[in-house]
């Protein structure tokens, strides 16, 4: 009785311990248990995410969010942008400093009642304003069954901004259950703005 006692009190405070390592956070919990989301399919989240865009200043923009809906007026999710704050370089004299306007550190997120997940991203814009995915990482996500994902894939889909093109990183789910889809959102960077999306 005391062995199992004693174990059960161990994997509480396991999972205590390793909950915030996987990008947890009480106040985010809170913020998100308050919104309740209907359930949609993956092809209703598909199209409401296609009509989603937010985009933020790369400068002075803030962290923002949207609150998705689906054809009937209902809450399916929460497609968001969180500035994450960098780590201050030391310099030779002694003092902290973050370079100006140079990179910045995003964390994109999907929430709904069936699928979450984020991924965050470095992104640099040099003098001319062209902008670059300089990382990306932290790629995480939960499904509620029978929802099943077989892979799921972070990629710097384009380093480089161009005259045309935006600098892309994408975070696909490749569902196998219960129908065989693929869910992705994405970073960009383009004329000086950081924007996300999904399909």
């Amino acid at each position: 009785m005391k062995k199992v006692f004693r174990s059960t009190i161990l994997s509480m405070l396991c999972i205590l311990l390793v909950l915030p390592m996987l990008g947890f956070s009480q106040a985010e919990a809170a913020t998100k248990a308050d919104t309740k989301f209907a359930k949609a399919d993956f092809k209703e989240m598909q199209e409401a995410l296609k009509k989603t865009n937010l985009k933020i200043d790369l400068v002075n923009g803030e962290s923002t969010e949207q609150v998705v809906k689906n054809d009937k007026g209902e809450t399916i999710g929460v497609l968001g942008i969180e500035e994450v704050a960098s780590e201050p370089e030391i310099s030779a004299f002694g003092s902290t400093w973050l370079p100006a306007n140079t990179y910045k550190t995003f964390k994109v997120y999907w929430y709904a009642a069936t699928v979450n997940y984020h991924f965050y991203t470095q992104v640099y814009k040099n003098s001319s304003g062209m902008g670059q995915i300089v990382d990306a990482w932290g790629g995480w996500y939960i499904v509620t069954p029978p929802g099943y994902v077989n892979r799921d894939t972070l990629a710097i889909t384009r380093k480089y901004e161009t005259s045309t093109l935006p600098a892309e990183a994408k975070y696909s789910l490749n569902f196998t259950a219960p129908v065989s889809t693929v869910l992705y959102i994405y970073g960009r960077v383009q004329d000086g703005y950081f924007i996300t999306g999904g399909n």
